[in-house]
């Protein structure tokens, strides 16, 4: 139920969230009085799974437990855990019976005073992922997307600490998914890792400046302003980059985004000792945005393909315009925001789908584990023309850009084994949640190709 706050008490519980106790006591006043605070008597739900929310909560008082629906499939229900997660039963308040998902369900979390919960639906409304129930008696404060939308408006400030915090909540999530897709595949005997080749060349990422590009017209940046994108050149020109341009690798630590705005760059991953392209993104894609808000090493290496034009925003620069609160920073911020809530939420209900389905078999082009060839040196032999990449990425908006397909692969099609169909998926799966702009819609129409293969090369007879 709704309830009221001291001024007292709301300013106080508002200075226990790490990304509120910096601000003075007239901002923790003005933020806590546009909040709605309610009261939960223990046993009580908060909000269930699969309901639409658009909020999130602080938690002032009390304990609430994160429960999800338990699957058929122990698996499947271990994908989307934590350890220690534990079973429970839910009562109902309302005296109604119990439904069989409500009553088998585990806790895989905890909240305390000071911390929050339902963040990702603050800035991306959508069916909540989890149950929230108080363990005991509980105080919250709700702040929902509309308040944050005002906060945006007229309390810029507020509004990059709370979409900061959802950014640091959302990596570290991230990560966790990470983990545990990279345990499944483990589990299957699925090799990734870094590889030094001559199919890839040293970091190369040194271009001429190139100031022939609209902004305006890039997919990624419509909607800001020209004073905003003009921001946004000081620190990040436009430059220009050759064939093979190599803007980063897999494995190294990030700090910087990529924008491409003319031509286009490939998505490699090493996987089984083999370079794969795992996607083909066009003029209007941004790529590595995680890097920005997260020094994780890169999911994958970005290289040019043909020519492009691109703008490199670094951490610092970014954080700098941040600080400085300025509209450009702010609404690039939410944009990241926005993107990754949609691709964990994506990734993790496709992850739970993969490991608890039953074998499938598709016919797709087979992947053979032809040597990568080296250039200049006599009797190497020609990479394989393995599956072609991904049809499109893009960023939320409407306005995606699309990706290139290659010319099909020339070898003939064979059934594919699970085993092969999941590596597929889970190593895709895997770099798409760092490299956001890579699209989990089709993730099951998903093919690679070696990057040899995407210049022509064929295999040998």
């Amino acid at each position: 139920m709704t309830t009221r706050l001291h001024p007292d008490t709301m300013r106080e519980a508002l200075k226990r969230v790490p990304f509120l106790s910096s601000f003075d006591a007239a901002t923790l006043d003005a933020v806590g009085s546009m909040l709605g605070a309610r009261r939960l008597d223990e046993g009580q739900a908060l909000y269930r799974q699969g309901e639409q929310g658009d909020s999130m909560m602080i938690v002032v008082s009390g304990r609430l437990a994160v429960r999800v629906r338990s699957s058929s499939s122990p698996r499947a229900t271990a994908a989307v855990l934590p350890p220690g997660g534990e079973r429970s039963s839910l009562p109902r308040m309302d005296g109604a019976q119990q439904s069989s998902q409500e009553t088998d369900e585990i806790e895989v979390a905890a909240v305390y005073p000071g911390e929050v919960v339902g963040e990702m639906a603050c800035v991306d409304p959508g069916p909540r992922s989890a149950s929230v129930v108080a363990t005991k008696a509980s105080q919250v404060l709700e702040l929902s997307r509309t308040t944050l939308r005002t906060f945006l408006d007229h309390a810029p400030k507020v509004a990059v600490a709370v979409v900061g915090a959802v950014i640091g909540l959302l990596a570290r999530r991230v990560r966790d998914t990470n983990g545990r897709i990279e345990a499944e595949m483990g589990r299957r005997g699925i090799t990734t890792g870094c590889r030094v080749t001559a199919a890839l060349p040293p970091l190369t990422g040194v271009g001429q400046e190139d100031g022939r590009v609209d902004l305006r017209q890039v997919a990624c940046l419509k909607g800001f302003s020209n004073a905003e994108l003009e921001a946004l050149v000081k620190v990040a020109p436009p430059k220009s980059y050759g064939d093979g341009t190599v803007l980063c690798r897999e494995g190294e630590p990030g700090d910087s985004c990529f924008i491409v705005a003319k031509g286009v760059v490939i998505i490699v991953r090493v996987v089984a000792g083999m370079e794969r392209v795992m996607a083909v993104l066009e003029a209007g894609s941004l790529v590595g945005q995680m890097a920005l808000v997260d020094r994780s090493p890169r999911s994958a290496t970005v290289c040019v393909r043909g020519e492009a034009v691109v703008l490199t925003l670094h951490q610092r620069a970014f954080g700098q315009l941040l600080s400085n609160v300025h509209p450009f920073a702010v609404k690039f911020q939410e944009q990241i925001a926005v993107a990754g809530t949609r691709q964990l939420r994506l990734a993790n209900q496709r992850f739970a789908g993969l490991v608890e389905r039953s074998p499938v078999t598709a016919t797709v082009p087979a992947v053979t584990t032809a040597q990568v060839a080296t250039p200049g040196r006599s009797g190497s032999p020609a990479p394989s023309a393995g599956p072609a990449p991904t049809r499109r990425s893009g960023p939320p908006q409407s306005s995606r850009p699309h990706s290139s397909a290659p010319p099909p692969s020339p070898l003939d099609p064979r059934p594919r084994s699970e085993d092969e169909r999941m590596a597929d998926m889970l190593t895709y799966m895997q770099t798409a949640l760092g490299e956001w702009n890579m699209s989990l819609e089709d993730m099951e129409s998903v093919k690679f190709e070696t990057p040899e293969a995407m210049r022509g090369a064929r295999p040998r007879p």
